[in-house]
Order: structure tokens, then sequence, then C-alpha cells
């Protein structure tokens, strides 16, 4: 809170950023009520205001970019925000397999350095959890949508995890 003449003005932010005092640096995106734009004070004339992140300074929209704060991107897909078709596409088959690629070449290549065995397992079972994980969205969110979409995702969930364990 900070005395400013006759008028108070207090600046609430969410869980993820620290509170801070006007006057607000430029390009911060938090959205002021237009009674203060206005008048200098709230609509009930005590000059406290509550400020908050607009909705949309959270989204991925504006030039955010997705890896804006940590745990955006596995909350988003554990919550049904994203689409069906980028989570089993996407997500699953290009950059899931990717990652399950790139530790199976990096075992291989563990193994090939006469590397602990334990090691080099280690490398190549690395993504289980990662796997596991994006197949239960895809699980969760194909429950959603129903129909043959929602089918089809399970079954190629279901299909790539263990193609993806076994490889």
């Amino acid at each position: 809170m900070q005395d400013r003449g006759k008028k108070t003005v207090l600046l609430v932010e969410d869980q993820y950023a620290s509170a801070s005092l006007l006057p607000r640096r430029p390009g911060t995106n938090h959205q002021v009520s237009d009674d203060l734009k206005s008048t200098g004070s709230d609509s009930s004339g005590n000059g406290v205001v509550d400020a908050i992140p607009s909705v949309a300074s959270r989204s991925h929209v504006g030039g955010r970019s997705p890896w804006a704060r940590p745990g955006d991107y596995a909350l988003s897909r554990w919550r049904g925000q994203v689409g069906l078709g980028r989570l089993v596409i996407r997500d699953t088959l290009v950059i899931g397999s990717s990652v399950n690629l790139l530790t199976t070449i990096a075992s291989l290549v563990a193994f090939s350095l006469d590397a602990k065995d334990w090691a080099a397992m280690l490398i190549f079972l690395s993504p289980v959890p990662y796997n596991v994980f994006l197949f239960a969205c895809i699980w969760r969110l194909s429950g959603r949508v129903g129909g043959w979409k929602g089918t089809l995702a399970a079954a190629t969930g279901a299909i790539w995890v263990i193609a993806a364990t076994l490889l």
C-alpha cells in the first residue's frame, strides 16, 4: 500500500507473481478498471483499487510463450485444455517419439562406450514417466470426447505407449 496524496492504491497480483506497488512499469499485463482510468479512484470513492491480471495475459495469446510458467505444459494437458488431435499427433507421436528415439540412441551409445549397464538402462527408461503421463492425458481426454475419435485416440495412445516402452 502506498499513499499518494489523498488516495491509497493497492495492487493485488496472482500467486505466481510478486506484489508490486504503483507506478507500474510499462508493458505489464495488469488490467485496471475503467473507473480508475477515468477518475483515478474506484467506483466507491474510497481510493482503494484491486488490479488483477487479465485472463488473456495467462493464455498463450499475445506473444506469451507456452513455457511462461513452469507446469503450464503439463497442467494444460492433464486438465484437457489441449485439443485431442494436438495431444495425440504433436505431443505423443512427434515429440514423444522423438524423445524416445533420442534416449534410445543415447543408451546405445552408452552401451557401446562400455558404460555401466545400469546407467545405460536408466538412460533408456528415462522417458517412461513422460510416456505414461501422455497416455494418461490421452485416456482422460478421449473419455470426455467420446465417439469414434475418442476410441481411436485411446487405442493409438495405448499402442504407442507399449511400443515406445518396448522399443
